[in-house]
C-alpha cells in the first residue's frame, strides 16, 4: 500500500459569506449579509501566497457587482441575502508573498463562476482552489504536483423531489451544471485474483464545489452536507486490457435515521475507461483519466433526485 501525502490545494481565496451579527459588531439590516474575500492564503507547508491583479464579478438578486481594487489583502462586500454566483476574471496571478513580482505557476481547478448563497445568521464558506505547479511533496521518494481531483460537466436529463423538500432539485432539469470534487491526500493500493487486477483509491476529506448559475440545492444543501467525508473507487482491468471504473459513491448518515437531513448522495456510475492505460505488471496505471458516466445526486430518504450524464477527468493522487 502507498500512501501518498501531498501537499494541500492553496486556498487562495476563502469567501465568508455572513448573515446576522455579534454583540461586538454593528448590526446589519436582516435582508443583507456581507462577503469577505481575503487575497492570500498558507499552504500545507507554510508557505504564504497571494492573489494579484484579481477582478471579481458577482451576480445574483442585486445588479452585478465588479470589484477591481484587490490590492488590500481583504475585500469585503454587502450583499442582499439570496443565492449568488462569482467569476474570476483573467489576468490574474498567484505570488508568494515574500516574494513580490515573482509568478508562481498555478492552474484553477474550480468552476468559475463558482455558486454561493447569503443567508441571515448563517456563514458559509466559498474557495476558488489553484493547483500548484511543480510544488509537493510524497513519502515514496517522488516529486508530484500536488493535490487530486474530479471535474466535469453535469448534463441533468431529469430531476423530481419530494413535497416534503419543496422544490428541491426540480430547477437542475434541463440545465448543465460543472463541478470539481478536490481532495488533498489519497491511499492507493492493489489488489488481484490471479486474473483480473485492480487498483483501489482512497481519498482524504473532499471538498465538493458547484459552479454556472446559482443552486440553492446544491450550494446550500448537498456540498454542505457531503464536503468533509471521504471516497473510494476502483479501477478493474480484465486479461484483455479493458479498465473500467466501478463507480463512486459519496455520501454519509444512516438508515436508522431516515428524516436526517444530511443523508445526501452523490453517485459515479461503473463506466469503462475512453483510453485504457496499464502499468508494466498489469495493473491501471495510477494517472488521471477521463469517463463518460452517468451522475445521481439524491436525498437518501424521500424521492428528491437529479440524474445527469458527463465528460469527467479524474485525477487519482
Amino acid at each position: 500500500m502507498r500512501m501518498w501525502k501531498l501537499g494541500a490545494y492553496v486556498l487562495a481565496l476563502l469567501a465568508v459569506a455572513c448573515g446576522g451579527a455579534t454583540e461586538t459588531e454593528t448590526q446589519t439590516p436582516e435582508t443583507e449579509g456581507a462577503l469577505t474575500l481575503p487575497l492570500t492564503a498558507t499552504s500545507a507547508d507554510g508557505k504564504v501566497f497571494k492573489l494579484v491583479g484579481a477582478a471579481f464579478e458577482i451576480m445574483g438578486p442585486q445588479q452585478n457587482i465588479l470589484i477591481t481594487d484587490t490590492s488590500a489583502d481583504t475585500v469585503n462586500v454587502p450583499l442582499a441575502i439570496g443565492a449568488y454566483s462569482i467569476r474570476l476574471h483573467g489576468g490574474w496571478q498567484l505570488e508568494r508573498a515574500n516574494e513580490p513580482g515573482q509568478r508562481v505557476r498555478a492552474e484553477l481547478i474550480s468552476p468559475n463562476p463558482l455558486s454561493f448563497s447569503i443567508e441571515k445568521g448563517a456563514t458559509s464558506q466559498v474557495r476558488f482552489l489553484f493547483k500548484l505547479q511543480g510544488e509537493g511533496s510524497a513519502d515514496v521518494g517522488i516529486h508530484v504536483d500536488s493535490g487530486g481531483s474530479i471535474s466535469g460537466d453535469i448534463q441533468f436529463q431529469y430531476a423530481s423531489s419530494d413535497p416534503r423538500d419543496g422544490p428541491l432539485f426540480d430547477s437542475l432539469a434541463g440545465q448543465t451544471v460543472p463541478f470539481t470534487l478536490s481532495f488533498e491526500t489519497s491511499t492507493i493500493s492493489r489488489s488481484t485474483d490471479g486474473v483480473v487486477r485492480r487498483l483501489h483509491v482512497t481519498t482524504g476529506p473532499v471538498t465538493l464545489q458547484f459552479g454556472g448559475m446559482p443552486s440553492e440545492a446544491l450550494t446550500g444543501r448537498v456540498a454542505p452536507a457531503l464536503n468533509g467525508t471521504t471516497a473510494e473507487f476502483v479501477l478493474e482491468a480484465t486479461p484483455y486490457g479493458r479498465v473500467r471504473f466501478l463507480g463512486l459513491r459519496l455520501g454519509m448518515g444512516s438508515p436508522d435515521s431516515p428524516n436526517d437531513d444530511r443523508q445526501f448522495f452523490f453517485t459515479l456510475r461503473e463506466q469503462d475507461l475512453l483510453e485504457s492505460v496499464l502499468d508494466s505488471e498489469g495493473y491501471p496505471a495510477a494517472k488521471p483519466f477521463q469517463v463518460d458516466s452517468l451522475v445521481s445526486i439524491e436525498k437518501s430518504y424521500s424521492g428528491s433526485r437529479a440524474d445527469g450524464q458527463g465528460l469527467f477527468r479524474i485525477t487519482p493522487y
